[in-house]
């Protein structure tokens, strides 16, 4: 597995842009994940800069905040990836060709510590 950071708050790299955030591309040996998107399309240019070619993603983690969830898992879909990962506290709505597994942080949670 490979996995480069797109965006964070700091950057070692002076080529690279930062912002409040965090973007991740990872590689494994059957998928190409695209964890988040930090705050703007810097995730975008970064991953340019670094010879990544985000048009092979087929794995979206999305975390973003519920009400820029929808807008964004959008954009997956005009980017043609058809599987999402689901972590925003809401509901998408994705043509029928795209899978989305939703979790529920707070449930789990809550689950999780009634049996503690």
């Amino acid at each position: 597995m490979k996995l480069w950071t797109l965006v964070e708050n700091t950057s070692c790299n002076e080529n690279l842009k930062n912002e409040h955030g965090l973007s991740f591309y990872i590689e494994t040996q059957k998928h190409k994940i695209l964890f988040d998107f930090g705050q703007s399309d810097i995730f975008l240019e970064n991953a340019t800069k670094l010879g990544i070619d985000l048009s092979k993603v087929d794995i979206a983690i999305l975390s973003v905040p519920g009400k820029y969830a929808q807008k964004t898992a959008d954009f997956l879909i005009s980017s043609d990836i058809k599987y999402i990962w689901n972590f925003a506290p809401t509901v998408l709505s994705v043509p029928k060709d795209v899978q989305v597994w939703n979790e529920n942080l707070m449930g789990n949670f809550l689950q999780f510590t009634y049996n503690i």
